[in-house]
């Protein structure tokens, strides 16, 4: 399984109240569910309308605004993810056509809410060139962006709602998996309402309608997405800060058993509705988390049984409990005033390598500058976790400073390496080729 950069070390955290719930996964292959690879669409060619991250853009030390994605960090910096697009409907009552070996069938429709747990200081974001937060910054997120397909059956007159639920910290609890200790975190889901749970407070909910005008089927290929403006939500300063935010289809019309989802005329369909697909992708690398980044997914089982435990109860699956982890494609646009704390506090900075990329048997050279002396260390690591090399580990004085190192060792092929000294750790990725 392919680990995050410097996940070699398990972190031992210390939770408080629901965090302290530890659930038991056992092992894979008799307690993570498999998901129904048949629902037409799944296989299609998919593509996004923009990347979120964008490379070597020039921020202002003391502040950041940035939109945050990790599905698509993800698949900048590990690649090999899949984009797909499952439909959402609040209950098993209407049914839609999957394709099982080229045969047309009706099956219950798999997904009834999904969302996405956040948490800027995973160090993939500083990978793909995002602004990687650290225990010391808070943060506002003041918008969410999410992908979709929507394809309308129904005349005019039906108006299709969807929910956004959105989670300030208090609300979204912690857990780990008892085997590996990998976190997550969920949020709890209402039956009666088939979404979230409501709150007083550290809560906002959004009703975006939508209409004729916002259709986009599938067959376009490429997703359209949804920005919404949410009231600012500042996450205080903290090692395990996190939001969450969910996604709810409402139909706009009563649905009875027998009914149909989509538009689709093979086998005679019953009373239609209109079929909403939300966007993500699927990391078969299973990436192992160290931070609350993971995808949050109520499907219909879930959603009646509590089948990950009493303890756990009524709340999202997360991505990690399926044999394909799934992240639903939900962006966070964030402000954070002084992302350059930990960096000022730990008197070090780590430049960019070059060249980039490099040619296998060149020399890279790695630029970093310490305010005062230091012990540091420099290491190459490869995309699973493994490291390659150790470029430096010594005391250094303060000052500007350049290692070289070849890479004749080194396949080619995406690489990481990182700078630790004292409180500081920083990780920036290069690329070989032949």
């Amino acid at each position: 399984m392919k680990k995050l950069l410097l996940s070699l070390t398990m972190v031992t955290i210390a939770f408080g109240a629901i965090g302290q719930t530890e659930i038991n996964k056992g092992t894979a292959t008799d307690t993570r569910e498999a998901l129904n690879p048949n629902e037409e669409g799944t296989n299609r060619t998919l593509s996004v309308p923009k990347p979120y991250f964008t490379d070597d853009v020039n921020r202002k030390k003391e502040s950041i605004e940035d939109w945050y994605s990790f599905p698509q960090s993800i698949d900048g910096l590990f690649g090999n993810t899949r984009l797909f697009a499952p439909a959402m409907f609040p209950s098993d009552s209407a049914v839609m056509r999957f394709m099982d070996n080229g045969t047309p069938i009706l099956d219950t429709v798999t997904w009834t809410s999904v969302g996405a747990v956040f948490d800027p200081k995973d160090e993939v974001y500083g990978a793909v060139g995002l602004p990687q937060l650290s225990e010391y910054n808070p943060f506002t997120v003041d918008s969410i962006d999410f992908l979709y397909f929507y394809d309308r059956v129904t005349d005019a007159t039906v108006t299709d709602t969807l929910v956004l639920q959105i989670y300030g910290m208090e609300r979204v609890d912690r857990y780990t998996w008892t085997a590996s200790q990998e976190r997550f975190a969920s949020v709890r889901y209402d039956r009666s309402t088939k979404q979230g749970l409501a709150y007083a407070s550290g809560y906002q909910e959004i009703e975006i309608l939508l209409t004729p005008e916002d259709t986009h089927s599938i067959n376009n290929g490429s997703f359209a997405n949804i920005t919404t403006a949410i009231t600012p939500l500042t996450i205080d300063a903290d090692d395990l800060s996190r939001m969450a935010a969910t996604i709810t289809f409402k139909p706009g019309s009563n649905y009875i058993p027998g009914d149909t989802i989509g538009p689709w005329e093979n086998p005679v369909p019953h009373r239609r509705h209109n079929i909403f697909r939300f966007g993500g992708r699927a990391d078969d690398n299973e990436t192992i988390l160290e931070t609350y980044n993971n995808g949050l997914l109520l499907d219909l089982i879930q959603f009646s049984e509590n089948r990950l435990g009493d303890d756990f109860g009524s709340r999202y699956a997360p991505s990690s409990f399926y044999v394909t982890r799934q992240y639903p494609e939900i962006a966070f646009h964030i402000s954070s005033p002084n992302v350059g704390v930990q960096e000022k506090n730990s008197n070090a900075t780590l430049g960019k390598a070059y060249p980039n990329p490099v040619l296998v048997g060149d020399d890279i050279s790695i630029d970093f500058a310490l305010t005062s002396s230091a012990d540091v260390t420099l290491e190459i690591y490869n995309m699973i976790g493994q490291k390659m090399s150790t470029v430096a580990n010594d005391k250094f004085s303060s000052g500007e400073h350049s290692v070289k190192f070849n890479t004749s060792t080194l396949r080619p092929g995406l690489y990481l390496y990182t700078m630790k000294a004292g409180n500081y750790s920083k990780t920036y990725r290069f690329s070989v080729s032949d």
